[in-house]
């Protein structure tokens, strides 16, 4: 361990012209012309610098000539992650090439490094990657041995290196982090280690150590599927075989079909039991009778070609498709059989050249000759219910937002869930303004109301009630008084409690007829009283009136006769007939109904009241 530290200690330092080029690239004002020029300083990394710009590495169109414009479409950040790459791999191919382990290494140090570019999209992981290998590197290619180092050989690496080389920190951090995930066996971030991933897939394309479960781990943490997995790959070849050519190393291509091919049967898994029905066909012949029988009955149309010509099928595709068939092109477009060339096995939905939709498993069987099996189940019936329960939906809730009455669904935690828009026009308000609001908060305005709802819905929820219905004073938007009747249920679905369901009625207009029209009934009973008052008042002035003008003309008489003898008597009677008179005449101006207390709890007609106007 001593012996590498020293030698890396010894490590030779990167051309001046990299530190001044990776300067400049760094400055806020940096001219591309200018910097072309320093470029042009060192001739090894101009030449490598066009071939990667014209290089699948980047894919432009068109082949790039002009450093200045190879620089514009690359950016500086870019440039500096390339520039230092370069620099660091033409001083790692300066050294030791006659060591056993020099193609090894460098080809797991170039594959791991073009791995970590392609699944990260960041520049920077290329440069990190390289940075992050190159103690492996170098203890192949300085001491021909594949001891593994220790994590503190790592740690002093990372702090020379850096130092000597002035790596950005861009560079350094990503690289750190993966030493860190060597000490402890896992990311203490949720970010995806890419170096590591990076690590994983140079082992299996190099072909040490490719196992289903490991492919399986790296797919489930790209978060890939097999053929994104299997792109990769082929990327990574092609990126490979660039840098081999620009660093004259005499390495063999990359074997990666063979990996191709075990991700191709790892998918084919999933299709297993159709595979070896498929396997059965070929292999019990002599039970082809039985076997027709159960062939007949697949509730799927079943077709077998074999070197791409028909060579079995069932009844059940005379149902979806009635032409005749010779080969696959003859049902599916030729995308589509193109595409199927590509893969072992897979599922989807299509449509048939007749246009029918269709539901297709694919299975391309492993076998001597070449046989392809397709599975069919026609989706017509599918996508006419489909419909048929869309256009319900649709009427469904025309009916509900055509109804005369206001419709309030809730849930169990008091929250609106639904209204429709008769509801909304009881009180002047949008859909989206009740929603995941308290349905207290949307019809109550007093602490009463809003108790006697909650009493209401935890009634219900007991199974005590069925149904309640009551009457609420509540308000529109504009805060003006508007009377409802609500009727509150619980709202279910298959038995479920899902919340409640509230059916509302305007019954504002209603309330203030009711109003008015107790007002005419208590203003026609007082007319009728004091009609009533009139008549009596009449009918009684009119019965006095008569015996009191006999009287008062026999008290003149008596008057005439003996004024000495009954002088004071008669001038009682005077007095008397005098009151009555008086009491006529008030009877006679009553113009309404009005009453006194009069002896216990009967009260009689109130004649001084009654005159007064």
């Amino acid at each position: 361990m001593i012996d590498i530290i020293s030698k890396m200690e010894k490590f030779p330092e990167l051309p001046e012209i990299a530190y001044v080029i990776l300067e400049e690239a760094v400055k806020d004002n940096c001219n591309y012309n200018k910097l072309a020029k320093y470029v042009e300083g060192s001739p090894s990394l101009m030449v490598k610098l066009l071939k990667v710009v014209n290089s699948p590495f980047y894919g432009f169109n068109g082949k790039v000539t002009n450093l200045s414009q190879a620089i514009g479409l690359i950016g500086l950040k870019n440039l500096r992650n390339i520039a230092l790459a370069i620099f660091i791999l033409d001083t790692l191919t300066s050294l030791n090439k006659n060591s056993k382990n020099y193609i090894v290494k460098w080809e797991f140090v170039i594959v791991s490094s073009v791995a970590s570019k392609i699944i990260s999209k960041k520049e920077e992981m290329f440069v990190a990657t390289i940075v992050a290998f190159m103690p492996l590197y170098l203890q192949g290619i300085l001491f021909d041995d594949d001891t593994p180092l220790d994590d503190e050989v790592y740690s002093q690496y990372l702090d020379i290196i850096s130092n000597k080389w002035h790596l950005p920190e861009q560079t350094i951090i990503p690289v750190r982090e993966y030493y860190q995930y060597r000490l402890n066996g896992h990311s203490e971030t949720k970010k995806i280690n890419y170096i590591a991933i990076a690590e994983q897939i140079a082992n299996m394309i190099l072909l040490k150590g490719l196992k289903s479960d490991s492919v399986k781990a790296l797919k489930q943490s790209l978060k890939i599927s097999d053929h994104e997995f299997v792109d990769i790959i082929e990327i990574i070849d092609k990126h490979y075989e660039e840098f081999i050519k620009m660093f004259n190393i005499n390495a063999e291509p990359l074997n990666y079909k063979n990996l191709i091919t075990l991700l191709s049967e790892a998918n084919c898994k999933i299709n297993k039991l159709l595979v070896q029905n498929s396997i059965l066909i070929d292999k019990y012949k002599t039970s082809n009778l039985m076997f027709s029988t159960i062939f007949q009955e697949i509730p799927l149309a079943v077709l077998l070609f074999e070197d791409d010509q028909l060579l079995l099928t069932n009844e059940k595709l005379d149902n979806i498709f009635k032409d005749k068939i010779d080969k696959i092109s003859d049902i599916l477009d030729d995308e589509l059989c193109t595409a199927l060339k590509k893969t072992r096995s897979v599922s989807l939905v299509t449509q048939l050249k007749n246009s029918v939709n269709v539901e297709m498993t694919y299975v391309r069987v492993v076998d001597s000759k070449k046989k392809e099996l397709i599975f069919l189940k026609d989706l017509t019936e599918d996508y006419r219910l489909k419909e048929q329960y869309k256009s319900l939906g649709e009427n469904y809730a025309y009916i509900i937002n055509s109804a005369s009455i206001g419709i309030c669904i809730v849930g169990t935690d008091n929250n609106v869930i639904f209204v429709n828009q008769k509801f909304c026009t009881i009180f002047g308000k949008t859909a989206d303004s009740f929603k995941g609001k308290k349905i207290s908060e949307v019809l109550c305005i007093n602490k009463e109301c809003f108790a006697k709802m909650t009493l209401i819905m935890n009634a219900l929820m007991r199974g005590e009630i069925v149904e309640k219905r009551i009457e609420i004073v509540s308000q529109d938007k504009d805060s003006n008084i508007i009377y409802i009747e609500v009727s509150v249920t619980l709202y279910k679905s298959s038995d479920k409690i899902n919340g409640f369901q509230f059916i509302v009625n305007d019954i504002t207009e209603r309330k203030l007829l009711e109003k008015k029209n107790q007002e005419l009934q208590d203003e026609f009973i007082k007319f009728e009283k004091d009609k009533i008052a009139m008549e009596l008042a009449g009918a009684t002035a009119h019965e006095i009136n008569q015996p009191l003008t006999s009287l008062l003309l026999s008290v003149e008489m008596l008057k005439e006769k003996n004024m000495n003898e009954s002088g004071n008597l008669l001038e009682k009677v005077e007095k008397s007939a005098d009151r009555i008179a008086n009491i006529v005449k008030k009877l006679s101006d009553i113009t309404r109904y009005s009453t006194r207390d009069y002896a216990g709890q009967h009260k009689i007609l109130d004649i001084k009241d009654n005159n007064r106007d």
